[in-house]
């Protein structure tokens, strides 16, 4: 992880915004999508864009639910990363339901593609080798990184 970020951050020194995705792997909230408006409580952590996460509280199905946010790991585990980094972006952290209905991500997409992104970094924090043997898990790796490219 440390190495894609390094690679990024200098590829891209002008982020100045981070939209975090990861799964809700506890499926804790009552919201298919679900972000949060309390700053984490690590120093080392980056700040929240708030404005952003207001806007998309109010324009779309995202949920404002902080209360089991920072127990999270699919985003507690990037946000070091972020802070050495990208020091000065700030993030919109973005925790999703496994099944959600695409009439609840359209207008997710629809908002965020709105915003000027040229500055913004998306990440997602996912993995899709869980509980697979190690081969199966190489194997996935790599058609999911053959896709990306």
């Amino acid at each position: 992880m440390d190495e894609f970020y390094e690679l990024t951050a200098k590829n891209r020194p002008n982020i100045n915004r981070i939209i975090l995705l990861a799964p809700n792997h506890f499926l804790y909230g009552f919201h298919y999508i679900q972000s949060t408006n309390q700053e984490f409580t690590s120093k080392k952590s980056p700040k929240l864009d708030q404005d952003f996460i207001e806007n998309l509280s109010k324009n779309t199905p995202l949920g404002i639910e902080p209360k089991y946010f920072e127990k999270e790991h699919g985003i507690t585990a990037e946000l070091s990363f972020i802070s050495k980094y990208f020091p000065e972006a700030t993030i919109v952290p973005i925790i999703l339901k496994s099944n959600i209905p695409q009439d609840r991500l359209d207008p997710l997409i629809k908002e965020i593609n709105k915003a000027d992104l040229s500055n913004t970094l998306i990440i997602a924090s996912i993995d899709f080798s869980h509980y697979e043997p190690e081969e199966i898990s190489v194997e996935n790796d790599n058609r999911t990184i053959a896709w990306l490219r």
